[in-house]
This record gives structure tokens, C-alpha cells and sequence, in this order.
């Protein structure tokens, strides 16, 4: 009897580690706001930082939106060759302000195709140029809007950028080009994906390299207060106040 009940004590150990071991999948779907910097590693390594087993992939083409994603083929296979978790979707980065509707058909497009495959979309929210600021609310209103259509959470990273911008003008988020992210502006966008996947922010004692502890500071204090912003205006009321680790 002992020895019946110390092999089946023993099977549910080994049961409950392989699930603690099953890890988190998140595949990306954009183009090179998304690749460069290599966005999808900087997630992944916030997440074994945290102590969580998680796994990501992307398709990305540069210039590309997911109007073509979804015609081209290649992302749509991709939701179907493993199990995620989590599928992030991101858009050209303007062309919410000239055709919000192609946007908006895109992302319930490829939504219901997410949630058959047995996953959850999430937004990426991009930020505006660095010459026209002000665009920033008409991208807000498309990415939030399609947040509430489809019942999905929105990254805020384009208003985390605009807040870090306010906190410290001296950060140099953007490239020469004033469009592309440098390394600060990728660990910010890794920062706010990280608090809307997990509910709580990376450990403040946990500094990038490439960051200076001030960097570090502000950009974590713009995710923390993007993130907590974007739940209001998205009406996702789940989740309890954001925490440190």
C-alpha cells in the first residue's frame, strides 16, 4: 500500500513539473519596428529574468503590413504550426492614419484565425514619428478601438515612448531616421510588453546593458504608466494594480 502510494505521490510530482515546465509561447507578426533590435529576444529576456520559461518566434518582412502578412501566407501558417500562447500583431507603422479601415479588417482577420488556433491576440500599438508627435492620438484611436472590437489587450507602447519623451527629452529613443527604435527605444517596447503579458513590471534592480540606471528608471516609470492608462481606455478591468517583481 505504501509503495502504491509513493509511486502515484511520485507520478504527480513529475506531472506537475512537466507542467511548470510547458513554456509560455508568444509569436510575432510585424515588420522591422518589430525586428529591429530583435524585439521578440529582448521579451523573452525580461521573462527568464522573472523566472519564466518562454519561448518566442517572428515573421517580419521589412515595410510590410498585415494586409500582406495575410495575403502572403507565411503568418498564417505559422499560427498553425505549434501551439501559442500569444500572437502580437503589428501594422505599418503610419498606415493607421491613412487607411485605419485596412487596419481594422486586418486585425479582425487575423483575430479570428488567433482564437481558432486556441491563442489570444495582442496589439502593438507603434508610436508616431519623431517629426509629428501629434499623430500619436490618431494611432491611440485605431489600435484602442480595435482592442474593444475584438475583446483584445492593447501594448501601449507608442504612448509609453510619448511619456518617456516628457519625463526626459534627452532620451534617444529614436534612430537617425526618426522613425526606427535604438536599443533604449526597443528595451521600452520590451518593457511594456512584459507589464501587459504578466501584470507586473520587471525588477527595478534588473539594468539592460547598453542602459545607465537612469535610463533604466524612466523607461520602466513610462511602461508602468502607459500600461496602467491603456487598461482604463480598454475597459480591461481583470487584472489587478501592476506590481514589481
Amino acid at each position: 500500500m505504501l509503495r502504491r502510494l509513493a509511486i502515484l505521490l511520485l507520478a504527480v510530482l513529475c506531472m506537475t513539473g512537466a507542467r511548470a515546465a510547458s513554456p509560455l509561447r508568444i509569436l510575432f507578426i510585424g515588420n522591422s519596428y518589430t525586428y529591429t533590435n530583435d524585439l521578440p529576444a529582448l521579451v523573452r529576456q525580461l521573462a527568464h529574468g522573472a523566472g519564466r520559461n518562454v519561448e518566442t518566434e517572428a515573421v517580419t518582412a521589412g515595410g510590410v503590413s498585415l494586409q500582406w502578412h495575410w495575403e502572403q501566407g507565411t503568418a498564417r501558417a505559422a499560427l498553425l504550426r505549434k501551439k501559442w500562447d500569444y500572437v502580437v500583431l503589428q501594422d505599418f507603422s503610419t498606415l493607421p492614419l491613412t487607411d485605419p479601415q485596412a487596419v481594422r479588417q486586418s486585425i479582425l482577420l487575423f483575430d479570428q484565425q488567433i482564437r481558432a488556433a486556441g491563442a489570444r491576440t495582442v496589439l502593438y500599438l507603434t508610436w508616431a514619428r519623431a517629426g509629428a508627435p501629434a499623430t500619436q492620438a490618431d494611432l491611440n484611436r485605431v489600435y484602442y478601438g480595435a482592442g474593444r472590437e475584438t475583446g483584445t489587450p492593447v501594448a501601449p507602447v507608442g504612448p509609453a515612448w510619448a511619456i518617456a519623451r516628457e519625463l526626459d527629452p534627452r532620451l534617444q529613443l529614436y534612430q537617425s531616421d526618426g522613425s526606427h527604435p535604438t536599443p533604449a527605444g526597443s528595451w521600452l517596447a520590451a518593457y511594456v510588453f512584459h507589464i501587459t503579458l504578466f501584470g507586473k513590471a520587471p525588477r527595478m534592480a534588473d539594468v539592460p546593458r547598453g542602459l545607465s540606471v537612469a535610463e533604466h528608471r524612466v523607461l520602466l516609470l513610462a511602461a508602468l504608466r502607459a500600461v496602467a492608462r491603456s487598461d482604463w481606455l480598454a475597459g480591461f478591468g481583470e487584472r489587478s494594480a501592476v506590481s514589481h517583481d
